[in-house]
Formats: C-alpha cells, structure tokens, sequence
C-alpha cells in the first residue's frame, strides 16, 4: 500500500481559500500593495535612526556588550546578547555610532517579524492581503515604529517568536526542529519569552494538522539541548564573580520574576493611554477582530480550530496586564503577533459574503485603505521626528575629550560604554530593590574602585542638588554623601573625583579622603598639604583616609581634582533634555 505523499507547502487552515482567477490576482495585488506600504513605512524610520532618542536602557545594552569584551561580565541573565553582538565595537567608533550600528540589526530584524506575521496570517486566515494587513498592523503601531528599531531586547524576543510560530505551522518535522531552536534562542535572549509559551504551545499542540507526539518531543528535546547547551557555553564564558560590594540592583533571576508579577506596578497606564489615543485605529481594528474570532470559534465548526489558534496570539498582549515593565517599548514584543488577528478576521469575513466579483474589488480596495489608515499617525509621527541625539552625541564628546583613555565611573546606565562603569544599576526598578536591601555600599566602591567621575544623568547623581527624599531614583543617604564629598564639578552634568576645600586664614581645614590617586592642586598661592607646602598646580599623592590643609595667610578655598582629568571643553555642556519619557 503506496504512503501518501507528504506535503511541503500544505494548504492554509482556514477552508475558504482565495477563489480562483481575477480574485486571486486581485488578493495577490493588494498584498504587494500593502506590503509596499510597509516598505515605506520601513525607509522613513530608516532615516531617523540616528535621530531618535538614545533612551538609558540602550547605553546599558551596550555597555554588557562592552562589559563582555573587557572580559568582566559575571552576570549569566539577560548577557547572551554580548555573544551576538560582540562584533558591534569593532564596526564603529563611539558609543553613539555603535548603538546606531545595534539600531541598523534591530530595524532589520522587523523583516524576519513581518514575514512570520504574514505566514501565520496566510495559513490561518487562507488569504494573501488580508494577512499582509495584519503584518502591517503590528509593525504601524506607534510605539513599534519608535522602539523597533532600539538596541533592546524586544527586537530579537519578537522576530524569533513570531519565527517560531510561522515555522509551528509547516507540518513538517525540520521545521518543528528549527522553531524549537528559534525558542530556545528567544529564552536566552531574555525571560520576556515566557509571555509566548501559551501561544507556542497552542501551535505546537493544535498545529495546522493532527500533530504526531514524536513532534512534540522533538520541540521539547530540541529546546532543551539548544538552551542547555548555549547556556553552558555562555556561563563557562563569563568571568568569576566578583566579591559582593554593591547590594541587589533587581537583576537576579527570583528578583526580576518577583517583580515583573503583579504585585507592583501593573500595565504603564501612561504608555497605554498614549497608544489608545494615537493609535485608536488599531486598538478599534484589534478589538473588532476579537470580536469576530469569538463569533467564528463559536458558530463555525469548521473554522474554530484557526480562530482559536489566532486568539491564542492574544495571549501575549493580555500577559502584559500583569506585567511590572509594560511601558512604551514593551509594546514592539506583544503587540506585532496580537495584530496578526485583525488579518485573519479581515478574512473570515470576506470569507462568508457573495462571491461575487463587486465583492473581490472591495476587499481589495479595504485592505490597501486600511493599511494607508493604519500608517498614518506612525509616517506623521516620523516627519516631525527632531534630531534628539545630538544631546548625548556632544555630552559624550566631551566627557572622551576629559578622558581620553578608559576610567572607571559612576553613572546611571553605563553611558559611557567603552568604560567600566561602578556602582547599582539605576533604573527605577534596579535602585527600588538596592533600597530595599538597605546596604550603603558606595563609599567601599570609592576606595576599591577608585572611580573618576560622576556622570549626571539620574536624577539621583545631580550632585548640584539638595537631595529629594520622595525621589524613585534617590539613594541612600549615605551613598549620597560620600559623592558629595568626594567629587567636584567640572564641566556640565560631569564631576570629577577631588574636594574643595575652604581654609580659614591661619587655620587648617580636614578632610576625608575616599579615592587614592594623584590629584592636581587649584588655588590662588601655595598652600600647605598634609604638612608639606604644594604650590598651585603641583600634583600630589593621596591616599584612603585623613588629610589637612593649611594656608600660609589669609583664608583660600583650594580645590584638589584628579590628575587623570584634563581639561574642559570650550563648549558648553548641552543642558537640553538628555533622555525622552518611554510614554
């Protein structure tokens, strides 16, 4: 008895498929058309990568990749990026152009997303325009033409699950192997996959056909031992642990699952509030497509196993209602598969009118004005789009221009990238769990770490500043002392290591030292330092503990900055806002 032949492009679930001759050219045209939407859409953000805000998150994405080159990453979380992009310091000089060259990989990455959306679209949906409308969709929200192309996580996490769905729909067991693999990879890239696994699972175990249980343990095999393996490799990578000097900064495993719960706080209500009223056309077109799945599943026996599937990419999107980081970037990892609906209820409904030609036309003439509508608030938002790197572009130009050579420093996010950075991560979440350990660890990094400067970029870290108690970013109090008192401004938002010291006439001035190094001597005539006359710009040595300053007459403040700072740009530092709200 002859097997069956195997199918290698099987027939989209959907029974309705596109009617022969003048509609199915009709169903092929309006996708071309739709897609060449997208490609336009996709070339106007091309052209602003370099001018979209750098928000924090992306320097501290790229300062792990440094952090891995210099050989001091311990950290096996959220670091498998630092393997994939080792290659992103060679290619460009600067922290800039480097997270320009991360930003370049990301906006492609939407190509490999766009193409799984439509293939999930067309097998479950059984339609060409209809499909390529919902891949449009998840790529025309707002928020995912302004943070899709970010050196974040959320780029790689959606274009390996949505990949690994689109390959869950060929019945063929190479395909099950590689969308095992693409899982694996999503996993290792970052926890946030996990919002994914029902949605996988769906399609792993309704599939587009009866799915054989050797499948299902080859996914599961495959996922293991690709996970297990990379992990392995990546940890055996890492350096060793340092000794512990910094308290928790939120980045542990049970802490980030702890805190990502509900329990804190819940979906970025400013961020959502913002794409409702920007992109109310989706959000209505999202919610008539459930609308339409549920009415589907429920009346039609033949088509519920796709509707349901398609519901099954909702999953995602409504996991985000009890999730800790929702805000505006969170959106490009959820919301391009949950947009892949608004295609297959599209289909359904053209699915079970006349089939009549007056019928075809409009489908087609519906798709290609819905995706023009979808696209609209994104090409505005993309044409009034300002040059707002020009901020960090001068602010980082200044700070290698003080420091021509790698220092270690105090900043919120590893700005400064090709340096190593000191001290807890500060983001709301990350100094939200080092308060809540209570453990004042910065003064024992001033002596052990010895760092040069302090980068101003929190809230926190604005040493100019009476501290504000009510602040999310504020330190504690301790902390907040020991860089008062041992850093001295220099030029904008950069302070130095060093003191200013007031000395009364006749009188001798103490002070507590905390960073050893060579330190120059500004006054206005010579001074007596620890019993031995300096004369102005004279370098002297200074150790870890108590100092004394005297003047020969007269009262002097004398200033004592690091020998390893040179001198300050001429330009002024750049007061406009460094870093954009994420809503």
């Amino acid at each position: 008895m002859t097997a069956p032949a195997r199918e290698d492009h099987p027939e989209p679930l959907s029974p309705a498929a596109p009617r022969a001759g003048r509609a199915v050219t009709l169903d092929a045209v309006a996708a071309a058309v739709v897609l060449l939407v997208l490609a336009a859409l996709f070339v106007a953000r091309a052209r602003q990568l370099s001018r979209i805000n750098i928000n924090w998150d992306e320097f501290y994405f790229l300062s792990r990749i440094h952090e891995a080159a210099r050989g001091e990453l311990a950290d096996a979380l959220l670091t498998f990026h630092t393997r994939l992009f080792a290659w992103v310091p060679h290619v460009a000089r600067g922290e800039i152009d480097q997270v320009i060259a991360l930003r370049t990989v990301m906006a492609l990455l939407a190509v490999p997303t766009t193409a799984a959306a439509f293939i999930v679209g067309r097998h479950l949906g059984g339609r060409h325009a209809p499909a390529a409308l919902g891949a449009l969709a998840g790529q025309a929200l707002t928020f995912v033409v302004l943070h899709g192309c970010a050196a974040r996580f959320d780029p790689p996490l959606v274009a390996l699950c949505t990949t690994t769905l689109a390959l869950l729909v060929i019945p063929r067991r190479g395909a099950v192997v590689a969308a095992a693999v693409c899982f694996a990879l999503a996993f290792l890239v970052t926890l946030k996959a996990g919002l994914y696994v029902p949605t996988v699972l769906a399609f792993l175990l309704v599939g587009p056909t009866k799915r054989r249980r050797a499948d299902v343990i080859a996914f599961v095999s495959v996922f293991a031992v690709v996970f297990g393996a990379l992990l392995a490799v990546h940890k055996a990578l890492l350096a060793a642990p340092p000794p512990v000097l910094v308290a928790s900064d939120g980045r542990s495993a049970s802490s980030m699952l702890a805190r990502a719960l509900p329990g804190g706080v819940l979906l970025d209500e400013n961020a959502l509030a913002v794409t409702l009223r920007t992109d109310e056309r989706l959000w209505i077109a999202l919610a008539v497509a459930v609308v339409v799945l549920v009415l589907v599943a429920g009346l039609s026996r033949a088509r519920r196993r796709p509707a349901l599937l398609a519901s099954s990419l909702l999953v995602p999107i409504l996991c985000a209602l009890g999730y800790r980081n929702s805000f505006a970037y969170f959106y490009v990892s959820i919301f391009p598969a949950a947009a892949i609906t608004i295609g297959v209820a599209l289909a359904f409904v053209v699915d079970v009118l006349p089939r009549r030609r007056i019928v075809d036309v409009a489908a087609a003439v519906l798709v290609v004005g819905l995706a023009l509508v979808f696209v609209q608030p994104a090409s505005s938002m993309l044409s009034k789009q300002k040059n707002e790197v020009s901020v960090a572009r001068a602010l980082l130009a200044g700070v290698h221009k003080v420091f021509s050579k790698p220092v270690p420093y105090i900043d919120r996010c590893g700005m400064v990238a090709s340096f190593p950075k000191v001290g807890p991560f500060m983001s709301s979440w990350g100094l939200e769990s080092y308060r809540a350990a209570g453990r004042a660890d910065l003064p024992a990094l001033l002596s052990t770490k010895a760092p040069q400067f302090v980068l101003a970029n929190a809230p926190s870290l604005r040493l100019d500043r009476a501290p504000d108690a009510r602040s999310r970013y504020r330190l504690l109090p301790d902390d907040d002392a020991a860089l008062r008192a041992n850093f001295v401004p220099h030029w904008g938002p950069l302070w130095v290591a060093g003191h200013v010291v007031a000395v009364q006439g006749g009188g001798v001035a103490s002070f507590a030292h905390r960073i050893p190094g060579r330190y120059r001597v500004e006054a206005p005539r010579a001074v007596v330092l620890d019993g031995a006359l300096v004369v102005p710009g004279a370098v002297v040595e200074l150790t870890e503990g108590e100092h004394t300053l005297a003047a020969l007459d007269g009262a002097v403040t004398v200033t004592l900055r690091t020998a390893l700072a040179g001198p300050p740009p001429t330009r002024p530092a750049p007061k406009r806002r460094l870093f954009q709200t994420l809503s």
